[in-house]
């Protein structure tokens, strides 16, 4: 009984021939991308914590491990997202640390795509520029309504394929909302 026991609370490594576990993954994903904590200074507080010699490479080559596991993953919410009737699309930018001068000197963009009704997915594509090449690759072969902010580089992607573009109520909106913030009632009034 005892060894049945032990057997089901044994779990493979998410990662072969490591002892990183997937809720550790998680910890270090959550930290570095949501919380902008670096992968160094992730490895210094293991060591001071935990007296786990950890450093940023180690860290890192997990990282890059565990994302090409999720690698099939990652497609399987593309499709689900282009299945979708109705997306809202939108790009922000993204700082890079350049590896040799060791700060933020490259801007990228995340591009995001957002399913509205069958599948609420949220789905970030990197390019490292707002071209409309990564448009395009982040909503080739969607056929559909897509909601953007009226960014022309989702023009070239709306035409090749079956889309109806929508416009983004939230830039028109937000001029009423400053005549209301005014305190004018009448805008065409000279009192």
């Amino acid at each position: 009984m005892e060894r049945n026991q032990a057997q089901q609370h044994w779990r493979p490594f998410i990662l072969p021939k490591t002892q990183v576990t997937a809720s550790f993954l998680a910890t270090i994903a959550v930290q570095k991308f949501e919380d902008a904590l670096p992968l160094y200074r992730q490895a210094k507080i293991y060591k001071n914590r935990f007296v786990a010699p950890f450093n940023d490479t180690t860290l890192s080559n997990w990282m890059i491990k565990a994302s090409e596991k999720l690698k099939h993953f990652k497609e399987k919410l593309k499709e689900r997202l282009l299945e979708n009737e109705y997306i809202q699309a939108d790009e922000t930018t993204l700082q890079v640390v350049n590896a040799h001068k060791g700060k933020a000197t490259k801007k990228s963009y995340i591009w995001l795509g957002v399913g509205m009704d069958k599948y609420k997915i949220v789905y970030m594509h990197y390019a490292n520029n707002r071209s409309a090449v990564a448009a395009t690759a982040l909503l080739e072969g969607f056929s559909g309504f897509l909601q953007t902010d009226g960014y022309a580089g989702y023009n070239d992607v709306v035409k090749t394929n079956d889309m109806t573009h929508l416009a983004c109520w939230a830039h028109a909106r937000r001029k009423f909302a400053d005549i209301v913030k005014s305190g004018v009632s009448d805008p065409q009034s000279k009192d």
